[in-house]
Order: C-alpha cells, then sequence, then structure tokens
C-alpha cells in the first residue's frame, strides 16, 4: 500500500498558501506604479511619472461648484525625476456635503512602489471630480542629488576642469 504522500503534501501547501496571503495582502495595500501596482482597480492608488523630457502638471477640477468654469481644488508640478501617487478615499473629509471624501498622496522619486500617502485633503464626491494629467515644456533642469560627492577633478572643486592626477602623486587616491 503506497504512503499517503497526497495527504501530507496537501497539509504542506496549505500554511504557504495563507503566507502568501497575508504578505500579497500587506504589500498590495501600498504598492505604487503607473498601472496600478500589484491589484489594480477604481479604488488603488494611481501614480505619475515626472521625467526631464516630459514634466507633468497634475490638477484635480471640482466640477460641481460652477457650472460655467470648473474650478480647481488642487494642483501641482511634479518635479522631473518625482512621482505623484494619490488615492481617493470615501468619507473622512471635513464638510459631508462639499467635501465628504479624501485624499492621501505624496511625491516621491521615481520607481518607488511602496511607502505611504503621507498628504491629506478633503476633497469634493467622486461624481465632483475630474483629473486632468497635463505635460509642461521640457527641458527643466534636474534638482541636484545632495549626496552626490565632488571629485578632485569637478570644475566646482579645482575650477579647471578634467585635471587628471599623475601616477608619481603619492596621495592619488586620498580625498
Amino acid at each position: 500500500m503506497r504512503p499517503a504522500t497526497h495527504f501530507t503534501s496537501a497539509v504542506r501547501s496549505v500554511p504557504m498558501a495563507s503566507i502568501v496571503a497575508a504578505l500579497v495582502a500587506l504589500t498590495g495595500s501600498g504598492c505604487y506604479s503607473p498601472k496600478g501596482g500589484w491589484f489594480p482597480g477604481p479604488n488603488s492608488a494611481q501614480t505619475y511619472y515626472s521625467t526631464p523630457m516630459e514634466p507633468v502638471t497634475i490638477r484635480m477640477v471640482n466640477l460641481c461648484a460652477n457650472a460655467s468654469a470648473a474650478e480647481p481644488f488642487f494642483e501641482i508640478d511634479v518635479p522631473p525625476q518625482q512621482q505623484f501617487s494619490y488615492k481617493f478615499v470615501e468619507g473622512g473629509g471635513d464638510n459631508p456635503s462639499l467635501t465628504p471624501d479624501r485624499m492621501m498622496w505624496a511625491l516621491k522619486p521615481i520607481g518607488s512602489q511602496t511607502g505611504r500617502l503621507r498628504n491629506t485633503l478633503s476633497v469634493p464626491p467622486a461624481a465632483c471630480r475630474r483629473v486632468d494629467y497635463t505635460l509642461r515644456a521640457p527641458g527643466e533642469a534636474i534638482p541636484a542629488d545632495p549626496t552626490h560627492r565632488l571629485r578632485k577633478d569637478d570644475v566646482q572643486s579645482t575650477g579647471r576642469p578634467g585635471l587628471v592626477p599623475s601616477s608619481s602623486d603619492p596621495n592619488i587616491y586620498d580625498g
């Protein structure tokens, strides 16, 4: 008679499946990408990238405030090399009739897929919101990286670009 390997393998796979489901539930709630993360849907976070060649402005408009001209309630020029992630949450606004919902948002470096949306704003209900995505003129300067260390031959440090230390210099590798 064969041992009951089918039963034991099924029992082993149940804890593994529950562990995988728990990890997906924990990490899927804060996953940001332009395609919507792991579980894209109408209630998931949205993300827009801004690059030096395609800098982005996001404007959110209240369609219910004035029928002749929709007025923006939020606008942000996303800096190049940053992403704008946001999520609308039903309820939690400061005015039950005008701004009953809440928007959570954050600016992060491009490619950030996890983290918390730390900024909040009371927003109009879903039927009154429109998100406008516009591209600005390309060529904006990318902010300097504050962690970048200057080399000895940088123009800023020596005033003369391209100087290469001679091989006879005993301090060739000292900064």
